[in-house]
């Protein structure tokens, strides 16, 4: 079973274009089945915020960014549940078990993963350090790593660089500095640009450029 990752980038949360323009996204991946991470946006902004001016901590930052991804995921259900778009399905996953069940319904499962992080952690199991080094798209790649997904797509409101290797976008500051340390080459790295269709494949050292939609 082919599995995608879709991370939706919290910069297209408040864009008027984004549910249509992700349909084709999903659409496009064929016989692979998807689960959505949406990404903290502007909620996650006000945490960075309050956390310079009052000195919240590493630690109850990341927690409260969680809890934010829980909200503006439940937001993006509601939304794409709105746009009644014709044949695109979306529901809150619970949990990693509950996701069989989504896509035998035909429904692509959008995961909050605080949940699932948390039930790692009270295994005895830390997988992502608890600062903002990781934000949602070293999240994602941890979900994309634990599915066996084939492919993590990052939908973002940039175009990837010349030299979009997953170091050039850390640097860029377009992932996060945690994301190169987590990257598995298994785990095919589209970074694309839902505004604009420009997209590439990241590898460590290099990325393959592919043509503007």
């Amino acid at each position: 079973m082919n599995i995608s990752v879709i991370k939706v980038g919290g910069s297209l949360l408040d864009w008027n274009e984004t549910v249509d323009r992700l349909t084709r996204v999903v659409f496009r991946s064929g016989d692979e089945r998807s689960v959505m991470i949406v990404g903290g946006g502007k909620a996650v902004d006000r945490i960075r915020a309050i956390d310079r001016a009052r000195g919240l901590g590493e630690e109850r930052s990341h927690r409260s960014a969680l809890y934010a991804l829980d909200i503006t995921a439940r937001r993006f259900a509601e939304r794409i549940k709105a746009s009644r778009t014709r044949g695109f399905r979306c529901e809150i996953a619970a949990d990693f078990a509950s996701l069989e069940s989504h896509w035998d319904r035909g429904v692509t499962p959008i995961l909050p993963p605080r949940r699932v992080l948390d039930e790692v952690e009270a295994s005895g199991e830390r997988p992502l350090e608890h600062s903002w080094r990781v934000t949602s798209d070293s999240i994602a790649l941890w979900i994309a790593k634990r599915l066996n997904a084939r492919r993590l797509v990052l939908l973002k409101s940039v175009d990837p660089p010349a030299d979009a290797s997953i170091d050039r976008c850390r640097d860029l500051g377009l992932v996060d500095e945690s994301f190169s340390s987590l990257f598995d080459p298994s785990i095919q790295v589209l970074f694309y640009n839902l505004r604009s269709g420009s997209s590439a494949f990241l590898n460590g050292e290099s990325a393959i450029k592919t043509s503007t939609a």
